[in-house]
């Protein structure tokens, strides 16, 4: 999926509580569990090529935004903020 598209989802599922869900022991991969209310399912958003990762293990989400500086993907949201090389994509379910 595109990184416009799966911003596009991003915005659309309007999550309300994040959560540092799992990452690779080399950290190449990040995966942020996301939850819009409490009886919706929840949904995953993976990252891939991870070369910076700075989060909370929790947060209130505020505005969440993907975009691309140059060569490296972003993912923010307030003081969240994760850097990657490869793709993302939003998952409604996440097994390792």
């Amino acid at each position: 999926m595109k990184l416009e598209e799966v911003s596009a989802h991003l915005q659309a599922f309007k999550p309300v509580r994040a959560r540092l869900w799992d990452f690779s022991p080399t950290h190449d991969r990040c995966v942020v569990e996301l939850t819009a209310d409490p009886a919706a399912p929840q949904r995953y958003l993976i990252m891939l090529g991870c070369s910076d990762i700075r989060t909370p293990t929790s947060w209130t989400v505020g505005a969440p935004s993907l975009s691309r500086e140059g060569d490296i993907y972003v993912f923010r949201d307030g003081f969240a903020e994760i850097r990657f090389h490869l793709e993302a994509q939003l998952v409604d379910g996440y097994t390792r």
